[in-house]
């Protein structure tokens, strides 16, 4: 059927409509409270990067900033809400990799597309810590390699809970070393932590938080941080691309996201503000006490490292087999 020259006009007139709309919400953005959901629990390395930038943002944007934790199923709860909250800049979202990279690839179930989310900042990032239990012979990642060689699927890996990055870089190492090593997963960072250094296990990839204190008391020993350089808060643990092994990068880090469809307008205007707190001496202090460097990242830029880790890692979980649940 022919549609009139008034069906056009009102079709303009409603999406000028729209597009003003828009335009004008951006341009009066902020105007109440904002709330940032961290989908951790308060007092870990996510909660700390929230609040270590909420004040500065907060006075920047001219609002107050509410963190709001929102725990479970690995971080899908809290993702989840943020990714169903208005698209108006008033919900937003502080994230590790667990719930926009591993979990899609792990759970045939997340109720989100973790592309859809507007991405704001790349935060912080991390390397996690190869570390092994004192009793374990292997100084070095060499000798660690040649002792599973030596043991194939005697020697046993910690992790905080199938498809956390604590099990994929497990399962990394698996590949890159030619081993065979068997998987234990636990409930928590800390209670992996307590099978390596009760010898539960034999070796773990763990955060530099919660394992520094434990390698300064002798109670697990650490053979390389899994970056491409040292880490500067103990330089004395050699990178593993040191340790020969170039393909073992594995980084954790935290970013800020707003739902999909949020303005890029808005978007914009938390980048700025992201960028204003990552640039305060204070905030770095507290990020480095996380084992974090501060890591800034477009929107565009944060949009494809994600994208980038989700095609990485997917080879990783292809490779071992492991298929969504």
């Amino acid at each position: 059927m022919r549609k009139s020259p008034g069906f056009f006009k009102a079709i303009v007139v409603v999406s000028f409509g729209i597009f003003a709309s828009c335009l004008a919400q951006a341009q009066s953005y902020p105007s109440h409270p904002i709330t940032i959901i961290v989908n951790a629990d308060a007092g870990g390395p996510t909660d700390i990067v929230a609040r270590a930038l909420k004040d500065i943002m907060s006075s920047d944007l001219g609002q107050p900033i509410v963190i709001e934790n929102r725990t479970g199923a690995g971080g899908i709860v809290g993702a989840t809400a943020a990714a169903r909250a208005q698209p108006n800049g008033y919900t937003l979202l502080i994230s590790g990799a667990g719930p926009l990279v591993f979990s899609p690839l792990l759970s045939a179930n997340v109720p989100y597309d973790p592309a859809a989310f507007k991405h704001i900042a790349l935060l912080t990032t991390l390397p996690t810590i190869l570390a092994v239990n004192p009793k374990i012979e292997a100084k070095t990642v060499a000798e660690l390699i040649a002792l599973a060689k030596r043991k194939p699927g005697e020697l046993m890996f910690a992790s905080s809970g199938i498809g956390t990055p604590s099990h994929l870089a497990g399962e990394l190492f698996k590949q890159v070393g030619g081993i065979e090593i068997q998987h234990v997963p636990y409930r928590s960072v800390p209670q992996a932590n307590l099978a390596l250094a009760t010898g539960e296990v034999a070796l773990s990839f763990t955060s530099p938080s919660s394992s520094l204190p434990l390698i300064a008391d002798g109670r697990i020993r650490a053979l390389a941080v899994t970056g491409n350089e040292q880490f500067k808060q103990a330089p004395q643990i050699p990178s593993i691309t040191q340790a020969g092994y170039r393909n073992m990068e594995v980084l954790g880090w935290f970013g800020l996201l707003a739902p999909a469809n949020t303005p890029n307008e808005i978007v914009n205007r938390l980048y700025q503000s992201a960028a204003k707190a990552l640039a305060d001496s204070k905030v770095r202090e507290v990020l480095s006490k996380t084992g974090g460097d501060p890591a800034l990242q477009s929107p565009e830029e944060f949009s494809r490292y994600t994208k980038n880790e989700r095609e990485r890692w997917g080879k990783v979980v292809r490779a071992a087999g492991i298929k969504p649940e």
